[in-house]
């Protein structure tokens, strides 16, 4: 390689520049390089320190307009042997502790089944409240919802309400319900 002047000046502004970088490197560390033990403490400090994400699952329903919230919850109801087990999707972890809107779904399990699985189809009972002093929105007991499991971990369900229609306790109308529900597990 050739030195010329561009050749030394450029070589020496790099160097300016590394040199440069090295110290805002080390004044932004207190003046020293932190070594591998340090860098590992400091970066468990900042994951103990970061907040957790909580997932309280969610049902995300169209009854007309939307309505959805920010829990849902499902557990599973086995009887004696000769009942089917029962599925429960509701808003509130604790009855005591209902907040509106509160939503709560009802289903039996396929004979023999004890839990829920991807891939099930449920027919079930959906009852919704918007507000505490409001109309209950309910399933006529002859025509139940359609509810189609599609994820099921044994942490969480998503499941989707693809066919229904509820009643307005008030109104005696009737309102197609569709809808997702992401539930965890109790």
């Amino acid at each position: 390689m050739l030195w010329t002047k561009q050749t030394c000046c450029w070589q020496t502004s790099y160097r300016g520049l590394v040199v440069a970088f090295s110290a805002i490197l080390l004044a932004s560390c207190g003046g020293k390089l932190p070594t591998l033990e340090e860098a590992k403490q400091s970066v468990a400090e900042t994951v103990q320190s970061a907040p957790t994400i909580i997932d309280n699952g969610k049902f995300e329903l169209t009854v007309g307009t939307p309505i959805g919230t920010s829990s849902c919850y499902v557990k599973t109801v086995a009887f004696s042997a000769n009942r089917p087990a029962v599925v429960q999707f509701s808003s509130y972890k604790d009855p005591k502790a209902e907040s509106f809107p509160s939503i709560f779904v009802r289903a039996e399990l396929p004979a023999g089944a004890t839990s829920l699985a991807a891939g099930q189809s449920l027919s079930g009972q959906v009852y919704l409240q918007e507000k505490a002093d409001g109309a209950v929105w309910h399933v006529d007991s002859v025509s139940p919802v359609e509810l189609s499991v599609t994820l099921a971990d044994g942490k969480i369900v998503d499941a989707t309400i693809a066919r229904g229609a509820v009643i307005n306790t008030e109104s005696g109308t009737s309102t197609p319900i569709s809808g997702t529900l992401h539930a965890i597990v109790q």
